[in-house]
Parts: C-alpha cells; structure tokens; sequence
C-alpha cells in the first residue's frame, strides 16, 4: 500500500534543522519513500492520500522511560518522597492481573501515541503472581496499538529495607516491612533465569517489541544480579535500564553501602558503556564526583516513525 501525505509543515529534525512549509510525506507499505518538499513528491498512483493542512508532522518522539501498571492509578495517591510513594505504588500492583497490565498499558500507549509518541521504553514490574509479573499482557497491549516499545524486565534480589537510610526501625513495623519486601524480592539465579526466559519468549523486534534486563536500581540489587543482568545485555546484543541517583536517599546509600557514588560503583563492576540507559528525572543530578564519566554516558538510537499532529 503506497500512501501520500501532503501539505503538512514538515519539522525534519535533520543536521540542519530544516522546517518545510509545504511538505509531502510517501509511505510504502512500512517505510518511508520520500519527505521533502511537495514539488518533489514522486508520482502516484496512490492507494490512500492524506491532506495535513494546519498539522505539523515531525519524527515520532520517544518515551524513553515509563512504568505501564501505573497508568491506572495515577493520581490516586498522596505526593510523597519516592522511597515512600513507591510503597503505596507496589502495594496497588497486588490485586492486578494480566487482563489489568493489558487494559493499563493500553489505555496509556493510546494517550502517547495521541501526542506524538511512536516509541516507549517500558521499565516493567507488574505483579509476581502473573508469569514474567504480567509483562506479557502489556506487550500484547503495545503490539495492538502499533506502538514500537522497549519491555525492560525490573529485577531486585535485595530487601527493600535493606536498600533505604531508615536507622532503627520500630519493632512493630518489622513484619510489615518483611512482608513487603517477600512480595518483590527474589533470589539473584532466579531472576536471571526469569529474565532469560522473558526475552526467549517475546523479544521480537520485527513485531515491535525489543526485550531487556531492567534491574531497579544500582542499591536495589546485589553485584552478582548487576553482572548477570549486564552479561545477558552484552551477549544478545541488547540495552540494559536502570535507575540511577533519583533522589538523596539513594545518593547516602551509595556512600553507605559502596563508599563511593551510585555510579562509581556501576564504573567499578564494569557496566557502563553505550548500551546502558537510565533515566534522570528533572531537578535530580548526579554526584559531583560523577562527572569525570559522563563521557561515558550512553546513548540509545530507536528507528522512529512519522507523527502528524494539529496546529493549535
């Protein structure tokens, strides 16, 4: 099928930075035959024509990290430091199941996709209850919408209390933060195996879903889950996500636990390099005494597709 898009301001987004009034974009079948300027458009016939008046079409954007099963309690919970609100998020993730992974995900790839996001990064924990925590469903999700995604399995063999500055903890509040922590944690050898198996059974890229280890952060799992995880990154030739410093509570346990910042300690095992990705939410930052590697911070190409969207 050979489709014409015309007369859309064309935001190209090349090494020049070029913006084209009047533009045209031909699509055959799933590639993109031609972008430039409408008196250049190769001639038809065409199965479907497009007119984008009053729309810009540009690159689809990319959501390079996102939590799906969230999509459906957003905004139900108090605003609280991350380490606090994470225990209200968890806890919501209990009684999900596949059909809700599926139903969040999607409702959430429709509202990217709405605005412009043709690619998502999503960095998964679901429910242990459902297989690979009900990371399956929301692929599924992604793949009926059409919506390129990259499914980072999350992984965690430490204890969540063990992971956080909380000093003396109350006695009364220690079985409730064991049964906690027994709903997340798992042992280091089964989330490999875990991880293996989720990419064996739904890494597909020539259906849209690319696969990877996700482990949740540099505090949150041992050293040997790290190496395991970055090992099955490099020999299938994927990326590896993470989350790294988000807030000072992880900044003190990375002096507290490695006696060095959180990504140090990733440069001493060895991790970093182009295919490692985390995400750094606005207003945090880095450790001071991490900036001599951000020459070492990586970077991740995703093919992109075309968004058209109205002006105004």
């Amino acid at each position: 099928m050979k489709t014409l898009i015309r007369n859309a301001l064309l935001v190209t987004m090349n090494a020049q930075n070029e913006v084209i009034e009047n533009g045209s974009i031909v699509i055959d079948g799933n590639k993109l035959a031609y972008v430039g300027p409408a008196e250049w458009t190769p001639p038809g016939p065409f199965d479907r024509t497009i007119g984008a008046d009053q729309r810009i079409a540009m690159p689809g954007m990319v959501n390079a990290h996102c939590h799906s099963p969230a999509n459906l309690v957003r905004g139900r919970m108090p605003s609280k430091p991350l380490e606090i609100w994470r225990a209200y998020y968890r806890a919501s993730l209990r009684d999900m199941r596949d059909e809700d992974f599926y139903a969040s995900a999607l409702l959430g790839g429709m509202e990217i996709l709405k605005n412009g996001t043709t690619t998502v990064l999503d960095h998964f924990f679901g429910n242990q209850a459902c297989r690979f925590m009900g990371a399956g469903a929301a692929i599924q999700a992604m793949r009926d919408l059409g919506l390129r995604h990259v499914i980072s399995l999350t992984l965690s063999d430490k204890n969540y209390e063990e992971t956080l500055p909380l000093g003396e903890t109350a006695s009364h509040l220690t079985e409730e933060i064991k049964r906690m922590s027994a709903s997340e944690a798992k042992a280091t050898e089964a989330w490999i195996d875990d991880c293996e198996e989720f990419i064996d059974a739904f890494h597909a890229p020539e259906r849209l879903t690319t696969c990877c280890p996700g482990p949740s952060a540099v505090q949150r799992c041992s050293d040997d889950l790290l190496r395991g995880a970055a090992n099955i990154a490099h020999k299938r030739k994927l990326p590896l996500h993470i989350h790294l410093a988000e807030t000072k509570a992880q900044a003190v346990m990375g002096k507290q636990l490695y006696g060095t910042s959180l990504l140090q300690h990733l440069a001493s095992l060895g991790i970093l390099g182009p295919t490692l990705l985390w995400p750094t939410p606005f207003g945090s930052s880095l450790p001071t005494s991490s900036f001599l590697l951000e020459a070492e911070r990586p970077r991740f190409t995703i093919q992109q597709a075309i968004c058209v969207s109205a002006v105004g």
